[in-house]
């Protein structure tokens, strides 16, 4: 398999002194004689710009890995195998606790009752379930609570419920069984080669507690780390007795290869043909047909369809049938050759085979050789109807009659311009199937108008006749329409200014 495209097949040079160099050549080449020197605001220039090309060599050259990445796991949707870190597993041991782990900040007493918490000064560190004491310093007077743990700077111990058999002053103090906790991310280093644990752990005092450790980064240089003997925390533990290992790290693999990864993505794509599923997706395909040279095939600008719809003979809801309409940019016909194929394909003979200097498909042959099998495409043209507008507003302070009028006509032509029909909501492109013409619509269209004032009620008149009487929505002829309408259809003659 060849290499995926590189920047570096364009001959970039990314060698600063063989950029200076080209630039020599060509100066003495120019300048018979020249010879450099490092003081000559010249020289001085070609090897800043040297230098500039260089990294932009760089750069280009580097750039053109990342961009085909970006756009396969993106876009495309072909994972890159980002490799796998190593694990291993450490033995963390805490060293025993002092007997006195904290001390009361406040009197408890026995009138207080029943408690449920012991006040403490905030704890260094956490207390282990299990059974604590109370000790007062003056009278050694002892008490046995239970607790289920408590976290380092809690300024309470929770405790099972009971009433103090003694007076406890503040200052008494509590002896236990601490609890450490190792934080997520803690740095280890396993043969001079970095770890950390993805999850935190909690040790009792004098116990050990295994601990797995994640490599830094994934490769398999970090497998075997441990069996060295070097084990140690980055991080000051002070309550840790020892680390030893448990089991050396393994399961670690490399990322994936630029070139393989680029040669996966050149053959994915080499089966990744594009295929209409939907209506929507053949309008889109028809928007990608390529005119054959030498022909008199046009360009697609516009294209729509509808699901189901049989021209032949107007009926709706067909199973595994689609109607696609397409124009030029501007709104108009394709030819016969663009729809049905060169050099004299028809609605009734679309020309299948594949392009030659002499046949060849149009949209209709190009989106059935896509499609899926029994499955009917219709390429048609939309249906054009000329509209016809007549309308009376009263002109804005400051704009003559003449202005009004072309202003009038100027923006009830470019709404209902075949180009412009259909479009979506704040959009330059698109074709909305849209065969309703709504008197809302227009009227506002032309209320917006420069230098109208407002439109006089019930003036609004349209349809498709010279003299149009309509005053309320009226449909378009065809399944797919088009309305055409030019100065002859909305003359100015039309348009009354008052």
């Amino acid at each position: 398999m060849t290499n995926f495209f590189s920047l570096n097949d364009l001959g970039l040079s990314q060698s600063t002194d063989q950029l200076l160099q080209t630039w020599l050549t060509e100066m003495q080449s120019n300048f018979p004689g020249y010879a450099p020197s490092a003081a000559n605001l010249e020289y001085v220039q070609a090897q800043i710009f040297a230098s500039f090309a260089a990294d932009l060599a760089t750069l280009c050259s580097n750039g053109a890995t990342e961009l085909f990445r970006t756009f396969a796991t993106t876009l495309v949707g072909i994972p890159f195998q980002q490799g796998v870190s190593a694990q291993a597993v450490i033995n963390i041991t805490a060293q025993t606790s002092p007997t006195i782990i904290a001390t009361t900040s406040a009197d408890i007493t026995i009138a207080g009752g029943s408690i449920v918490s012991l006040p403490v000064i905030a704890l260094p560190y956490g207390i282990a379930a299990g059974t604590i004491t109370i000790t007062d310093p003056t009278l050694a007077n002892t008490q046995n609570w239970t607790t289920p743990g408590a976290n380092a700077g809690d300024t309470s111990i929770p405790v099972s419920i009971q009433t103090p058999n003694f007076d406890y002053v503040a200052g008494s103090t509590i002896s236990g069984t601490q609890s450490y906790e190792v934080p997520a991310l803690t740095e280890f280093e396993l043969d001079a080669l970095g770890f950390t644990n993805l999850e935190s752990a909690t040790i009792d005092a004098g116990t050990s507690q295994q601990v797995t450790v994640t490599a830094v980064q994934s490769g398999v240089v970090f497998n075997g780390a441990g069996s060295g003997g070097d084990v140690q925390s980055i991080q000051q533990l002070p309550w840790v007795g020892s680390i030893t290992l448990v089991s050396a790290a393994s399961g670690g693999a490399d990322p994936e290869d630029d070139t393989h990864y680029l040669n996966r993505v050149t053959t994915a794509l080499q089966l990744q043909a594009p295929r209409p599923i939907t209506a929507a997706d053949y309008a889109t395909m028809a928007l990608n047909f390529n005119p054959y040279p030498g022909t008199d095939q046009q360009e697609v600008g516009r294209a729509t369809s509808i699901d189901g719809y049989n021209p032949a003979d107007g009926s709706f809801n067909n199973q595994r049938m689609v109607a696609v309409a397409v124009t030029d940019e501007n709104g108009f016909a394709l030819n016969n050759d663009t729809l049905y194929g060169y050099p004299n394909g028809s609605s009734l003979n679309i020309v299948s085979t594949t392009p030659s200097p002499v046949a060849g498909w149009g949209i209709a042959g190009w989106l059935q050789s896509l499609r899926e099998i029994n499955f009917i495409v219709n390429v048609i043209n939309p249906t054009y109807t000329p509209v016809y507008v007549t309308v009376s507003v009263k002109a804005a302070s400051g704009y003559d009659v003449m202005s009004v009028q072309l202003n009038v006509q100027a923006s009830v032509l470019a709404y209902l311009a075949p180009s412009a029909w259909g479009l979506p909501p704040v959009s330059a492109i698109g074709w909305n199937n849209t065969t309703t013409i709504y008197q809302s619509k227009l009227l506002n269209v032309i209320q917006n108008t420069a230098g109208v004032d407002h439109v006089i009620a019930g003036t609004l008149k349209f349809g498709f006749s010279p003299t149009p009487s309509n005053t309320t929505d009226i449909a378009l002829p065809g399944a797919i329409a088009l309305p055409t309408s030019t100065t002859s259809t909305v003359p100015t003659s039309g348009i009354t200014v008052t």
